[in-house]
């Protein structure tokens, strides 16, 4: 599409409390800039939009037009301007791109007097008919007092960045990012944290793509998968690898459509590792922020060994979404330290199931349970007694967006002798992708993986397998 007529809202909404999300701006009905601007040179000091000044308040930077309501103070203008400066200044010198034309125009913004708690960031083509930029929309309620104003215009900031790199990606990966780059330009207001805790946390079974603006537990998980971006930078490749998600949409030039692990194996990285060890970490929440994060909704508890149960209903995970059951390490015996689970899951899914031991917060080790194409499959932890806290996490690699119901049943094992092959009961425990060094030869299923995204069947989402088997 072209991008001069792509419309997408990228609604934000206040720091959740699970309430229904009021979705902005959707196609038309969004406040869009209208009229001619003249149209100008590029210049070290441009003077205004490309649309021209929209209402008769308006406050300027050396970026931003902020046209307000009447209704909406001079003052409250300026700090939303000063807000959007600060955060271009940020992510410029972190490495994000300026804004599409701003060496010619001031970055349109507008505050309406209107009732409402969020902001959205489109495209459209200038009033002058030179070119398209984005412009940024928010509501005088926002600027409450509370630093929330401030995140928002660097979220939004990003947005109108996303834009101009082209917006190759699904529409889950624009608002993650957004939500962590809050934490890059505001490291001190944790802002971000609300909505992991209420987007991912209360919900890590939902599809990692899961995505839409009237259903609000997927708009809310849309941000909470900000988890994915922390991920990346804190145990793959740095920030710079979250940013260059986008640098390579933007130069593979694609329409909106490229799934995270597209871009990821395009970029060298092996998706399938990467994504072993990010639903590990969610166990545990080993980030640096840890002590901030509520604990991932469990799916099931093991108190004692042997044990057993099934996750079903709500619970069950979606294709890329995770289900999380706790085993208590201490219900281990000394004599038979080791645990061993059964996994039956449904016949014919592509499964990925990992058995993972923490030890003060920390992933200490992985192992991945080999599941056959009947759904069933075996694993043993090694050495599971000595561990704080054992999960047991099951994920469906592809499918359509519901839920896959499984059961579990573990008991206790001894030890195996130091020679013995532990391949036959679910391999040794995996070594972790740290540091985020490319692979040479990435495996997986998705190096290029092709086909559609998400299709929107009248409101039905549904997702087509994109990746490859083998």
């Amino acid at each position: 599409m072209d991008p001069m007529t792509l419309l997408l809202t990228l609604s934000m909404m206040a720091a959740p409390a699970r309430a229904q999300p009021v979705c902005l701006g959707v196609g038309v009905e969004g406040w869009a800039p209208q009229g001619a601007g003249l149209i100008a040179p590029p210049s070290p000091t441009p003077t205004d939009t490309c649309w021209g000044q929209q209402t008769p308040g308006r406050v300027t930077s050396a970026h931003f037009a902020v046209d307000h309501d009447a209704g909406v103070s001079s003052s409250t203008a300026r700090r939303f301007a000063d807000a959007l400066e600060d955060a271009y200044e940020t992510l410029v010198d972190q490495g994000w791109p300026a804004v599409r034309q701003d060496d010619r125009y001031l970055i349109q913004a507008y505050i309406s007097e209107e009732a409402g708690g969020g902001a959205f960031t489109s495209s459209g083509t200038c009033g002058n008919g030179d070119g398209w930029m984005p412009y940024i929309v928010t509501f005088q309620d926002v600027f409450d007092g509370t630093s929330w104003a401030e995140e928002m215009a660097a979220h939004e900031l990003n947005h109108a960045q996303q834009f101009t790199m082209g917006g190759g990606h699904e529409d889950w990966w624009w608002e993650a990012t957004a939500t962590w780059v809050q934490e890059q330009v505001h490291p001190r207001t944790d802002g971000w944290i609300d909505y992991v805790d209420d987007g991912y946390s209360a919900q890590p079974w939902l599809a990692m793509q899961s995505a839409g603006s009237s259903d609000p537990d997927r708009f809310l998980h849309m941000y909470g998968m900000a988890i994915f971006a922390f991920h990346l930078e804190e145990h793959v490749g740095g920030a710079d690898l979250v940013r260059g998600t986008w640098t390579y949409t933007q130069e593979v030039q694609p329409s909106r459509d490229l799934a995270i692990f597209e871009v990821l194996g395009g970029m060298g990285y092996d998706f399938d590792a990467v994504y072993r060890d990010f639903v590990a970490a969610n166990a545990t929440w080993d980030y640096d922020h840890s002590a901030l994060l509520a604990p991932v909704v469990l799916a099931g508890e093991a108190a004692a060994v042997p044990a057993q149960g099934d996750v079903s209903g709500e619970r069950a995970p979606e294709p890329l979404g995770q289900a999380y059951v706790s085993v208590e390490p201490a219900a281990l015996p000394a004599a038979t330290p080791d645990l061993g689970l059964t996994f039956e899951g449904e016949a014919g899914v592509d499964w990925g199931v990992w058995l993972v031991g923490t030890t003060g917060g920390r992933v200490r080790r992985v192992v991945t349970v080999s599941v056959g194409s009947d759904g069933v499959g075996e694993g043993r932890l090694p050495g599971a007694a000595d561990d704080d806290a054992v999960f047991i996490v099951a994920s469906p690699w592809s499918g359509t967006a519901r839920g896959y119901a499984w059961s579990w049943s573990i008991e206790a094992l001894e030890a195996l002798e130091e020679d013995t092959d532990s391949s036959t009961t679910g391999g040794d425990p995996d070594h972790r992708v740290t540091g985020g060094r490319p692979l040479d030869d990435v495996g997986g299923r998705c190096g290029h993986a092709g086909g559609a995204g998400w299709l929107w069947l009248g409101g039905l989402v549904m997702l087509r397998s994109r990746r490859l088997s083998g």
